[in-house]
């Protein structure tokens, strides 16, 4: 939890050499979502920096937090992915490196979300309703407020001290569908 506090602790103007636009810059800084064509904006500031292969995106990351602590979290981080998949493929009868693939497992990104105090918290949003693109989502939470959509029905999801939420993303989703369609 203290990963993402540290960096958004730093003074605004070392936070703002980081502010990006462009989805495809491996380390960005971003408000919102699409901020000028938004009614009602997402109130978050977040980090997202990729992370696999390690060595090849570790001196981008910035001052805060120190690159000796992100590294190592960040491939404890892709063992528990991994791992996690592995058991997802055993218990859909295959074989556990079944999502060993190159293509679904090549990329990581740590993204860190904070969401400032607003002065009129009607006006805003944490982020909207979406699912995760990625194969799988390895969750940390410090504050109230994930809501999850389960039988046309919103749950709150509240924080627990030392444990994961793990949301299994589209592509995760699309390759268990072709698997069920093939068996069947």
């Amino acid at each position: 939890m203290s990963l993402g506090k540290e960096f958004f602790e730093m003074p605004f103007e070392e936070r703002s050499k980081l502010y990006c636009d462009s989805r495809q810059t491996p380390l960005r800084v971003a408000s919102s979502v699409m901020y000028e064509a938004e009614e009602v904006h997402y109130w978050r500031d977040s980090l997202r920096h990729a992370c696999h292969p390690l060595e090849e995106f570790i001196n981008a990351w910035p001052s805060k937090p120190e690159r000796e602590v992100v590294g190592p979290y960040c491939v404890k981080m892709r063992a528990l992915a991994l791992k996690l998949m592995e058991l997802i493929a055993e218990g859909l009868g295959l074989k556990s490196n079944y999502f060993d693939d190159g293509d679904i497992t090549r990329m990581q990104s740590m993204v860190v979300n904070h969401y400032p105090l607003c002065p009129d918290p009607s006006l805003t949003l944490g982020l909207p309703k979406h699912r995760d693109p990625n194969v799988i989502t390895i969750l940390t939470q410090d504050v109230s407020g994930l809501q999850v959509l389960k039988d046309d029905e919103w749950m709150n999801i509240e924080p627990l001290p030392h444990a994961f939420v793990v949301f299994l993303g589209l592509q995760m989703q699309v390759h268990v569908f072709l698997f069920l369609v093939k068996k069947s």
